[in-house]
């Protein structure tokens, strides 16, 4: 099993923060960054030394860069940690993938540095068979395996960039429900049975736990026994992008 995050709609960050992020993130692992690589305007990836890419960051803010930590035993990484932005049709995003699994705290201290760092709107953190999963459920084509209750295909209408979406999950709905959803003030105020979504988490504790990142950014927690009935209540409530209903 492998670890899958996404932060998106991260506009306002740049690439050397994102760059500081990164080296958190496999610094938190206890592992080294073996391979680098970089594009700018309509040029694909470039494979560089972690030195070269950092020189590079350093004089060009709006470059999109992969890390990785590759070794013989983890095919294709062990981890790896993008910065994506509007180039190519892209949209803004970080992906982080592991092969592995990072306990409750490491987690959730990683999900308060990012919010602290980015500045995004909104993030998810989830489980996946392996890495190349993990990352590909982040892009917008939404083409890897789902559960049964998320509808494939439909998340890339949604997406910025090339499918040219209106990007609803940065304040008026989900994606779906996951073990850690990173939500703003404005997903607060969501209405789900006739509750706003804060005042509704907070009525049982099988709606899952809720706690402050930042002024603006809250960490929802859920747990993963809960999350196909959560999942179908907020389904049916009409505020997730990808339910299949």
């Amino acid at each position: 099993m492998s670890v899958g995050i996404a932060l998106y709609n991260t506009d306002n960050l740049s690439s050397q923060q994102a760059y500081t992020l990164a080296k958190q993130f496999f610094n938190m692992l206890g592992i080294t960054i073996t391979d680098a690589a970089y594009r700018s305007n309509d040029v694909p990836y470039t494979s560089v030394s972690p030195v070269e890419l950092a020189k590079l960051l350093a004089t060009n803010n709006q470059t999109d860069f992969r890390l990785y930590h590759k070794d013989s035993e983890h095919l294709p990484w062990l981890a790896s940690f993008g910065h994506i932005t509007d180039l190519s049709g892209g949209f803004y995003h970080i992906d982080v993938q592991y092969a592995g699994s990072l306990d409750n705290h490491m987690l959730k201290s990683f999900l308060k540095q990012s919010a602290e760092i980015t500045n995004m709107a909104y993030g998810i953190a989830y489980a996946k068979d392996n890495v190349v999963d993990a990352y590909e459920y982040v892009l917008d084509e939404g083409i890897v395996p789902v559960p049964a209750y998320e509808k494939p295909l439909i998340w890339r209408d949604e997406t910025p960039g090339m499918f040219n979406g209106p990007a609803r999950y940065k304040d008026r709905m989900l994606r779906m429900v996951y073990p850690y959803n990173i939500i703003n003030s404005c997903h607060l105020n969501i209405l789900v049975q006739g509750k706003p979504l804060a005042a509704w988490i907070a009525e049982s504790p099988a709606h899952g736990r809720l706690t402050p990142l930042t002024a603006q950014l809250f960490l929802w927690e859920v747990a993963i026994s809960e999350l196909a009935n959560i999942n179908k209540i907020c389904g049916e409530a009409g505020i997730l992008v990808a339910w299949e209903g």
